[in-house]
């Protein structure tokens, strides 16, 4: 909380996930409840405590929020169901009565969920939505190099492609440039099979790139840092807008197993 505080107050969306169910007592009581709106799943999960959020800036945005959650899920695929909690998603205007489409979701594990997720938001949104602006952030849990049914990255940013959405790190990204994780189990851990040498920590930890932001390409763009005078997208896993590559996380400074991802975007037509 304290990382949103002093460095993310003045985004105008923030995307989260895998979020314990007392994060909004925390969220009431810190400096963010003056500037943000903070929209919960209705399905709220204090069992799992993995649970998706949107943090709304009240600069930005209107007060009137509609949740359209169950109306993404419907447009899923046959067969394909999602856990409740992992999704969460809005109908919301900005103070200039442009109309947003927003969303955040959490892949399962192996990122099995992640592409139906992805045809259901854009066929939703083509359908339901046509005048909004449509951006997700997510935890996709891809993987690169995949194991056995895990989602591969390349798999990811292809069928985004398809589907017309860019991505924060661009359309044809270097992975290397996308890795979101780094965490490695010790032998303090339960599941003593998982655990990594010291000399191994980064080598053979869970390094992948699984966060990212993504909008369609007809209607935002990725800002470049010689436009906006600093790196555009940021990663961030020490909570000071920098990120370490070849360290392992989350450390006592930087509490998730995640990396922030930020990034300054701009409507095709021009304005901010």
């Amino acid at each position: 909380m304290e990382i949103l505080e002093t460095k993310y107050h003045t985004v105008d969306v923030i995307f989260l996930q895998e979020v314990a169910s007392n994060f909004y007592d925390f969220f009431q009581r810190s400096s963010l409840a003056t500037s943000f709106h903070c929209v919960l799943p209705s399905g709220m999960d204090g069992k799992r405590d993995q649970n998706s959020l949107l943090l709304l800036s009240k600069r930005f945005f209107n007060d009137s929020i509609e949740d359209v959650t169950a109306i993404i899920e419907e447009s899923m695929e046959d067969g394909v169901r999602l856990v409740s909690s992992d999704l969460v998603a809005v109908a919301v205007s900005s103070r200039d009565q442009r109309s947003y489409l927003l969303a955040s979701f959490h892949g399962d594990t192996a990122g099995a969920l992640t592409l139906p997720l992805l045809r259901a938001l854009f066929s939703c949104a083509a359908k339901r939505f046509p005048r909004h602006v449509l951006i997700l952030g997510l935890d996709a849990n891809s993987y690169e190099p995949p194991k056995a049914e895990q989602l591969p990255f390349t798999n990811l940013i292809a069928e985004a492609k398809k589907l017309g959405l860019s991505t924060c790190f661009g359309d044809d990204p270097d992975v290397n440039r996308c890795r979101t994780t780094c965490c490695a189990r010790t032998s303090l851990q339960p599941q003593l099979n998982k655990a990594i040498r010291y000399n191994d920590r980064v080598s053979l930890s869970d390094r992948n790139p699984k966060d990212l932001i993504t909008f369609k390409r007809q209607q935002l763009r990725l800002l470049s840092p010689t436009e906006v005078g600093q790196m555009n997208p940021v990663k961030d896993n020490t909570g000071q807008l920098r990120y370490e590559e070849s360290m392992n996380f989350p450390t006592f400074d930087f509490p998730s197993d995640h990396a922030i991802v930020a990034a300054l975007l701009q409507h095709v037509d021009g304005q901010s």
